[in-house]
């Protein structure tokens, strides 16, 4: 990963970094609560577990991200910015 000047991380690398941790938080939960698996009877690894017990769909796991995202509130009138000559 290229660095900066002086070796130190790039602002774009700290953002690259967080994003490649969630897909793989997300990866993890599809595959051990949606897929599938043949070695488990058709049955998901949090299901053999105990952990669930049904099978979630990728729409549950949307559901359940965009309940922890923070709710948009109503936005303020428009103001023009002043233009000085």
């Amino acid at each position: 990963m290229p660095r900066g000047p002086k070796g130190e991380r790039r602002p774009a690398d700290v953002i690259g970094n967080a994003v490649h941790v969630m897909r793989v938080a997300l990866y993890t939960v599809w595959y051990n609560f949606v897929k599938q698996h043949k070695s488990i009877k058709c049955l998901s690894p949090a299901m053999a577990a105990g952990i669930s017990k049904t099978l979630w769909s990728a729409a549950d796991i949307a559901e359940m991200v965009d309940a922890t995202l923070p709710k948009l509130g109503k936005r303020g009138p428009y103001k023009a910015a002043e233009i000085s000559n």
